[in-house]
């Protein structure tokens, strides 16, 4: 089986200790971790390893103001991940970028979708049995408003947010994200589709591509590192606009055989299925997006056999067909005109 993803902590974990004045020898013996653990990001932390350090940080830290923490992350400095949402057009695309190159830096996913007239986000962490810190997804909740705050310039209110806990600030939190905080299963927010959709001042399309490059090639060479379903899930990125999307392709792209291929996902509780029509729905999405993209040809990168196929498999997954996603697509942006 491929080992568990790590990640390049290290470099922040020192940051994060000389702004909060923490000792990091402290730290690390609070985390349980090496007293040299910090030395090198070579070999990155486990999702464990990085939240008992966070927690450890924390505890230590005084006069701590996570909210003020969480407004100068937003600032910058700029990853390449936060680049990939800073030149999309809006939030909602910035976020689904986002949301598939934040794992290069840290155990958290995004996943974002349209629910009435509102845009659920969800953060949440890549291991389910490695639960986010009550301060860490105090963090999480305030830092991902103020990114998009700050890029599209405007002071968002959601329409509703919740964490998995109660925080020691619940008021003050409360106040700085301008709704109550419920308690909920994962860290959450709706923004109103017209705040979703509101363009960033930072877009840049032009650039997009070039940082798309640069972040695939960043999770190609994070691949042994992560879940197994996660590494099928960039092959078929990879495979499907040129028309490969079996079980056989994936196996040759990840140089295993296709008995292994299903034993892997098996012990995650996956099927290669489950991932095939997890990738076609979120791609298809955002292809539908595009105008000048027929319905066969979105057919064709999606490597379907023939375009009715597509038609009863996007039915299938949302329940509309994809004229009639497109279609809904194109009043929602309509209304936040």
């Amino acid at each position: 089986m491929p080992r568990p993803t790590r990640y390049p902590f290290s470099r922040f974990a020192q940051k994060l200790c000389v702004h909060l004045n923490v000792s990091q020898d402290i730290a690390l013996k609070h985390a349980g971790l090496p007293a040299n653990f910090l030395d090198s990001d070579t070999q990155g932390f486990s999702s464990k390893q990085l939240f008992a350090m966070w927690e450890a940080i924390i505890a230590h830290a005084k006069n701590l103001d996570l909210l003020q923490m969480a407004r100068d992350s937003a600032r910058g400095p700029f990853n390449p991940a936060i680049l990939s949402f800073s030149c999309s057009p809006n939030t909602e695309i910035g976020l689904q970028r986002l949301g598939l190159f934040k794992p290069l830096v840290a155990p958290v996913c995004i996943e974002t979708a349209r629910e009435n007239d509102v845009l659920r986000v969800s953060i949440l962490p890549v291991d389910p049995d490695v639960p986010f810190p009550l301060s860490f997804a105090t963090f999480e909740l305030a830092y991902f408003l103020e990114l998009a705050r700050v890029h599209t310039a405007r002071p968002l209110i959601p329409r509703r947010a919740g964490i998995p806990g109660v925080p020691d600030q619940r008021q003050r939190l409360q106040d700085f994200v301008g709704v109550h905080i419920e308690q909920t299963q994962q860290v959450t927010f709706d923004l109103s589709l017209d705040d979703a959709h509101h363009p960033l001042i930072t877009e840049n399309e032009d650039l997009w591509p070039s940082f798309e490059r640069g972040l695939r090639a960043q999770l190609i060479g994070q691949e042994s590192q992560r879940s197994f379903s996660a590494r099928v899930r960039v092959a078929l990125l990879d495979l499907l606009p040129s028309g490969q999307s079996n079980a056989s392709a994936v196996s040759r792209e990840l140089n295993v055989s296709k008995r292994s291929l299903y034993r892997y996902l098996s012990h995650e509780g996956q099927s290669f299925q489950r991932v095939l029509d997890g990738v076609r729905t979120e791609l298809s999405l955002q292809y539908l997006q595009d105008d000048e993209l027929s319905v066969d040809e979105i057919s064709y990168l999606l490597a379907f056999s023939d375009p009715n196929s597509f038609y009863r498999a996007f039915k299938g997954w949302t329940g509309l067909t994809p004229l009639q996603a497109r279609a809904q697509h194109t009043a929602d942006q309509i209304g936040t005109i």
